[in-house]
């Protein structure tokens, strides 16, 4: 979207609240509860921080399949698919998106110490994947047993790992994903001199979006390697903004785990991104926990909320669209409300987040 359309857009919105007859009355109220501004107060807020000479730097958060990189393609690219998700829920890279007018890609790829410590923790999980399977084994051969079945010992071997793999995954999820990172690594033959001569990279947006998929694409080459990608593009949305896409909180390699800590100290605010059918979970409550301690301002997404316009809420709002979406944004506002009340959080934390208005995303 140009900042052109992006400006007039702003005016449309403005102008229907005040222009509304059912909202004439509270026209002002609105505006301000909900931050909306015209085009020429946008852009007076715009040079204020230029002449503060600064980004506005805003991190995005989200649990595996929260729809990250769907919000950030339709909140900068208009839709287009730029971005790919992440090759494997467990493994995305940290992504910086911030303005260029001469559209590049800059890669940094894992370490000797960070490749080390990856495998000692893939090791780490493997002992506790052999044990468990063991336990899984003996378990299931009692249940023969006891209804005088017979064994398959390849069948029962395979369900053993299969249960004790998935209860791993819940319980070890870091160092999961770094088995399944090294499982990755060691079938690649890509040597690190390839990596060197691969960590930057210069061309049109298309160009860029190609070569992303060498770094982040889930058969890309160079992906079990990459740690962190900065993407520099000429796109309006970025030239005051840097956008810092994060792999989450409980990164098991502790180089991105401290970088991701130090670009998040450095945000003016976080996008927790939650999607609507589980909105406001205890991952979600932890996150907003940890983040509260260097971020001024924690705002909830609720993403994939095109998923709730049906059934109960569909049927109780008379099939009237915008019916079901005020009702479906007040029942999660709610929904936010008592998980705060109920959770175990200072009360500075609590109002910080609970004070801002969830933004709702499809």
């Amino acid at each position: 979207m140009s900042f052109e359309k992006f400006l007039q857009r702003l005016d449309k919105v403005a102008n229907l609240v005040q222009d509304s007859e059912l909202l004439s009355n509270d026209s002002f109220g609105l505006q301000k509860e909900h931050g909306i501004k015209t085009s020429a107060e946008f852009i007076k807020d715009k040079a204020e921080l230029e002449k503060a000479g600064r980004l506005l730097k805003i991190g995005i958060l989200g649990r595996v399949n929260a729809g990250k990189s769907s919000f950030l393609n339709a909140l900068i690219f208009n839709g287009e698919s730029i971005l790919p998700k992440a090759a494997t829920p467990m493994t995305p890279a940290l992504s910086v998106l911030e303005y260029a007018k001469t559209p590049s890609l800059s890669v940094e790829f894992y370490s000797d110490e960070d490749l080390s410590r990856i495998e000692t923790l893939a090791k780490e999980f493997e002992s506790k994947l052999e044990s468990k399977i063991d336990t899984k084994i003996n378990e299931l051969k009692g249940r023969a047993l006891s209804k005088d079945k017979e064994i398959d010992k390849s069948e029962l071997k395979d369900k053993a790992k299969k249960s004790a793999l998935q209860e791993l995954k819940e319980s070890q999820e870091s160092i999961y994903a770094c088995y399944e990172q090294y499982q990755q690594i060691s079938q690649s033959k890509v040597s690190a001199s390839e990596r060197e001569a691969n960590k930057e990279f210069q061309g049109s947006l298309s160009e860029i979006q190609t070569k992303l998929k060498d770094y982040v694409g889930s058969s890309g080459k160079f992906m079990p390697f990459t740690k962190s990608i900065t993407l520099r593009l000429d796109n309006e949305f970025l030239k005051d903004v840097q956008i810092i896409d994060t792999p989450g909180l409980n990164d098991p390699v502790p180089s991105r785990s401290a970088r991701t800590n130090e670009i998040l100290r450095e945000c003016d605010a976080a996008l927790v991104l939650s999607p609507a059918g589980q909105f406001m979970d205890q991952n979600d409550m932890n996150l907003a926990r940890k983040l509260a301690g260097s971020v001024a301002r924690i705002f909830f997404v609720a993403s994939q909320v095109d998923t709730e316009f049906f059934g109960s809420e569909k049927t109780n709002n008379g099939g009237i669209l915008n019916a079901v979406f005020e009702s479906i944004q007040n029942t999660l506002e709610r929904l936010k409300n008592t998980n705060l009340q109920a959770a175990d959080m200072e009360n500075d934390v609590s109002q910080r987040v609970s004070k801002e208005k969830i933004i709702i995303s499809s």
